[in-house]
């Protein structure tokens, strides 16, 4: 019974690990479409502005 609670618990951390690396990828993610939108904005605002 030793045994069996202990391959359940060594999965229960693998899969924290798991959600720990989907998260962090998650926000690498997230972070590099937000910085590609600001990119492409300020490209935009800066396209518009220097023919004044």
């Amino acid at each position: 019974m030793a045994e069996n609670t202990k391959h359940v618990r060594e999965r229960q951390v693998a899969g924290r690990r798991i959600v720990q690396v989907a998260r962090k990828l998650g926000g690498w993610f997230v972070q590099g479409a937000v910085a590609g939108i600001v990119r492409e904005v300020m490209r935009y605002a800066l396209n518009l502005w220097v023919p004044m």
